[in-house]
C-alpha cells in the first residue's frame, strides 16, 4: 500500500527496462550528452570492455545462507559498497536534479557525491534529505586557495560528511557528440547554482591546480577528502602523502582523455602501491552486480555509479533510480552468494580471472537491453521518442 503523498514504486522488473525507458524519454542531444565520451570514445568503450574482459571463478559449497552488503565510504556508513558518482547536469535528466538523485540514494542507504555544478545548490540538496552526513560534495578547483576553503566551509555548514576534489579536468576535452549537435549543457536548464568562476579565469585556476594546492586544501578542509581522477600508482601514492582519505580511480567516464585506461584496469597496481589500508573508490562503466563484485575483489572499497545513475534518473526521477538501485543490489547479493562471500570483506582476488573478450555488442550472447542501449547509443531514437 502506498503512503499518502508518497511517490508510488517504479514498476520496472529489470535494469533493461530502466535503460530503455530513459532512452525513450530523453531528447536526442541530452541522450548523447549522457552516453557520450571524448573524441573517438575509445576510453568510453574501454570502460565496458575492461569489465567484460574479467570473468568470475566462484567458490561452491560455501554454506552462505545470508549476505550482508554493509560497508563504509569515507567514514560514512553504507548499506552497500556503492555510491552515486558526481554528475553536474542531473537537471537535464529530471527536473528534480541532484535533489531527486540524493533522495534515491538516501532511501537505499548509500552515499551520494553531489557535484558543485549541480542544481539545486548543494546546500539546498543537503537540506532536503534526512541524512546529509551521507553526502559528499565534489568540487573543481575553479578558484584560489581561499575560494576552495570557502566551499569546504559551506559543505561543513550544510552537514556534508566528506569532500571530493576532481583532478583530471585541468583542460576540458572535446566531446564530439555534443559539438555535432551544437549542444552546450551550460545553456540548458541546469545552470550551476554556485559561482564557479566560469570563463577564462576559472579555466586558468583549474589548469594551475597542483600538488601544493591539493595539500593546502586537504589540510584546511575539516572533512575527509577523496581525490578523484587518478589512474597511476605514483599519483595515488602522492595523493595519500598529501592527506587524501581516499583515492578515487576514474577516467571521468571516458569523457576527458580519450584512450585513457579504464579505472578497473588500474585497481591492482594502485592497491599494491598504496597498501591495504588506503581506501580506494572506483567508477567507470559499472552497470551490473557482477561488475561491482569484480572491482571489490580487485581491491576497491566501493563503486561509483555514473551513467547508471543517469539512466535511472532519466527513466522516471527518484522512483526509477530507487528501483534501479534495488535491482543492482539484488544482483550484487546474488553474485556474492554464488561466489561464496557472505560480506564484501570475503571477496578475494582469486575470484576474478582474465578472460577472452566477449563478442561485440549486439551479438546473440548480449541480448540484455542495457547492452543493446549502450551499443545503439548513436543510432536513431525509437519511433515515438522525443527528438
Amino acid at each position: 500500500m502506498t503512503t499518502p503523498g508518497a511517490e508510488p514504486p517504479h514498476p520496472a522488473a529489470t535494469l533493461g527496462e530502466i535503460a530503455l525507458a530513459a532512452r525513450s524519454r530523453l531528447p536526442a542531444p541530452v541522450w548523447n550528452y549522457l552516453m557520450g565520451g571524448a573524441d573517438d570514445e575509445a576510453a568510453l568503450a574501454r570502460n565496458r570492455l575492461a569489465l567484460d574482459g574479467l570473468a568470475l571463478a566462484p567458490r561452491v559449497l560455501s554454506g552462505v545462507t545470508e549476505v550482508s552488503t554493509r560497508a563504509s565510504v569515507l567514514g560514512i556508513p553504507a548499506a552497500a559498497p556503492l555510491f552515486l558518482a558526481p554528475i553536474g547536469s542531473l537537471g537535464l535528466l529530471d527536473p528534480g536534479g541532484a535533489a531527486a538523485s540524493t533522495a534515491a540514494a538516501n532511501r537505499l542507504g548509500i552515499p551520494a557525491f553531489v557535484s558543485i555544478m549541480s542544481q539545486p545548490h548543494f546546500a539546498q540538496v543537503a537540506a532536503r534529505v534526512p541524512a546529509p552526513g551521507a553526502l559528499v560534495l565534489q568540487l573543481y578547483a575553479r578558484g584560489d586557495d581561499a575560494w576552495l576553503a570557502a566551499r569546504a566551509a559551506e559543505a561543513r555548514d550544510a552537514g556534508f560528511g566528506a569532500l571530493c576534489v576532481t583532478v583530471d579536468t585541468a583542460w576540458y576535452a572535446r566531446r564530439e557528440r555534443d559539438l555535432a549537435a551544437r549542444f552546450a549543457r551550460h545553456q540548458a536548464v541546469d545552470r550551476p547554482a554556485v559561482d564557479d568562476r566560469a570563463g577564462a579565469e576559472g579555466d586558468r585556476r583549474q589548469a594551475a591546480f597542483d600538488w601544493r594546492a591539493l595539500e593546502t586544501f586537504i589540510a584546511g578542509a575539516g572533512l575527509p577528502v577523496a581525490v578523484k581522477g587518478i589512474l597511476r600508482p605514483d599519483d595515488a601514492r602522492r595523493a595519500v602523502e598529501c592527506g587524501a582519505a581516499a583515492v578515487y580511480l576514474s577516467n571521468h567516464g571516458g569523457r576527458q582523455l580519450d584512450h585513457a585506461r579504464a579505472a578497473v584496469e588500474a585497481l591492482e597496481a594502485v592497491r599494491a602501491a598504496v597498501g591495504p589500508s588506503v581506501e580506494l573508490l572506483v567508477d567507470g562503466g559499472f552497470l551490473r552486480g557482477a561488475d561491482v563484485l569484480k572491482a571489490l575483489a580487485l581491491g576497491a572499497r566501493a563503486v561509483g555509479l555514473g551513467k547508471f545513475q543517469g539512466l535511472g534518473l532519466a527513466a522516471g526521477g527518484a522512483p526509477a533510480l530507487t528501483r534501479a538501485l534495488e535491482l543492482l543490489l539484488e544482483e550484487l547479493r546474488i553474485a556474492m552468494a554464488l561466489c561464496g562471500a557472505a560480506s564484501p570483506a570475503r571477496l578475494s582476488r582469486d575470484l576474478v580471472v582474465a578472460a577472452a573478450p566477449l563478442p561485440p555488442r549486439g551479438a546473440p550472447l548480449l541480448t540484455d537491453a542495457v547492452a543493446e542501449v549502450l551499443a545503439a547509443a548513436r543510432s536513431p531514437l525509437p519511433e515515438g521518442a522525443q527528438a
